[in-house]
């Protein structure tokens, strides 16, 4: 009983030490498993490119700007030239900071700095996975904790993530590169086709503002600050149905907003859509009225653009 017993303890400790060196070894390799890992990989393409080096404007932030916000047609009609390096909303706004300081390293003549964040957003937590992924070693020892840095590099979760993205048989569903609108492709079923319902009691009225999320708002205000950046702050498209709904947590969320920031110029508006301009998710505008909602935007901001 003795020797089993030891053997059964041998094994459980093999079994778990081969667990978590297969979850390093998965994390290093950084396959292309979710969307997140694909919209950063492009992005990182733009900014390695020879081309960024001519960019003077950047949009950052997550799909709400990345589906409103067209930045060939916004270079057009700014007289500017203009590169989108949004990522998803699991970054959050600390995700919007590390890519904005991605960006200066490959260009430091960048003047404008749009960021467009999500309503959403503001319930979730700070993202400690970004600064793992986006920052430096120094950065990151300064932000998370020794724990931090070890539940990441060894999380079991990956093994459940790899067989889950292998079992999943329907490459449809998957996320790909929509090259054309220069962002992750849409799913098809969207509410501009009647193939999504909106909910019509939807509201964030009930919603709680993380205070871990305005920590990465001060984060990314102190930065613009130190380095005198000409940063501006958006928040992302609504479905007009939300939008009706959560009037007081837009007035909660200003106050919050701009109670929080010292140098970056936020404006409060929340541009909202009727249900045929939306696309496959009430923040996301359809890719047919992009540059409808580019538009929009450039007029609510030219005045505060440098050129």
């Amino acid at each position: 009983m003795e020797i089993k017993s030891k053997n059964y303890i041998k094994f459980s400790i093999s079994f778990i030490l081969i667990l978590l060196i297969t979850s390093f070894v998965l994390n290093r390799l950084d396959f292309n498993i979710t969307d997140n890992d694909l919209i950063k990989k492009f992005q990182f393409q733009k900014i390695s490119a020879e081309k960024f080096k001519k960019i003077d404007t950047i949009i950052v932030g997550d799909s709400s700007g990345g589906n409103s916000i067209d930045s060939k047609y916004l270079s057009e009609i700014s007289n500017l030239n203009v590169s989108s390096l949004s990522l998803t909303g699991s970054w959050g706004i600390v995700g919007s900071l590390g890519m904005i300081k991605k960006a200066l390293e490959s260009n430091p003549k960048i003047k404008n700095i749009i960021v467009v964040q999500t309503i959403d957003i503001w319930s979730r937590g700070f993202s400690k996975q970004s600064v793992l992924e986006l920052y430096s070693t120094k950065e990151i020892t300064e932000l998370l904790s020794l724990k931090d840095l070890i539940s990441y590099a060894f999380n079991i979760k990956e093994l459940w993530w790899h067989l889950r993205y292998i079992a999943n048989k329907d490459f449809a569903v998957r996320k790909e590169i929509d090259y054309n609108h220069d962002y992750l492709k849409q799913k098809t079923k969207k509410f501009s086709n009647n193939r999504l319902k909106v909910d019509a009691t939807k509201t964030f009225n009930s919603v709680a503002i993380s205070k871990q999320k305005l920590e990465e708002l001060i984060l990314l205000d102190k930065f613009c600050s130190k380095k005198k950046l000409n940063c501006i702050f958006l928040n992302g498209p609504i479905h007009s149905s939300v939008a009706k709904n959560s009037k007081a947590f837009f007035t909660s969320l200003n106050t919050k907003i701009k109670d929080n920031l010292y140098h970056i110029k936020y404006f409060s508006k929340i541009f909202s859509y009727e249900n045929y301009k939306m696309g496959d998710t009430i923040d996301h505008i359809d890719v047919n009225y992009k540059k409808e909602s580019t538009q929009n935007y450039y007029k609510l901001i030219k005045d505060d653009l440098v050129y």
